[in-house]
């Protein structure tokens, strides 16, 4: 798949008609005006679908960007995990969550700040922090060992927490 911006001007319709080979769009009265687009979006996204359909999305992204299209390719995890320059900038990495999760690939901070770079730890295992937080609103260790022995609140398991159920692709 790719995103594509229909923008409203008209200057922007005859840059993704012409494009896609179908300068007739331009004139054709259900797509004089964005609010004539608006009213016929089906019969838009038809006209579109019919070009899309014989080209895959990086053929697409290239040819309708260079055209002055809003255009870009819809990823799915294994092409945005694997993408060099995500890796690179920080927006993708690498957790190491230990016990039975191991080292795995997420998404990080999606925007950058000057002089600033996040130091990204393990998610907390289950019930991990349940004294820290606890205590923090004021329960004392008796209360907080009561919560644990009557089942309201988890026993910390540690990093290898036997609740976590990893399942591995290929």
């Amino acid at each position: 798949y790719v995103y594509i911006v229909v923008q409203n001007s008209n200057k922007s319709w005859e840059a993704i008609s012409n494009a896609m080979g179908h300068p007739e769009w331009i004139t054709d009265e259900r797509f004089k005006d964005w609010q004539h687009r608006q009213l016929n979006k089906e019969d838009l996204y038809k006209c579109i679908e019919s070009y899309t359909v014989n080209y895959d999305k990086y053929e697409l992204t290239k040819t309708l960007g260079a055209a002055g299209v809003p255009v870009g390719p819809v990823l799915d995890w294994h092409e945005i995990e694997n993408d060099p320059d995500l890796n690179k900038d920080g927006t993708i990495i690498t957790i190491d969550q230990g016990g039975n999760r191991g080292k795995f690939k997420t998404i990080g901070l999606p925007f950058s700040l000057s002089n600033y770079k996040p130091d990204y730890k393990r998610a907390p295992d289950l019930g991990e922090n349940n004294k820290e937080i606890l205590a923090s609103l004021g329960y004392d260790p008796d209360q907080i060992e009561k919560l644990t022995e009557e089942g309201v609140i988890s026993k910390a398991a540690g990093p290898k927490n036997p609740r976590t159920q990893v399942i591995k692709g290929e």
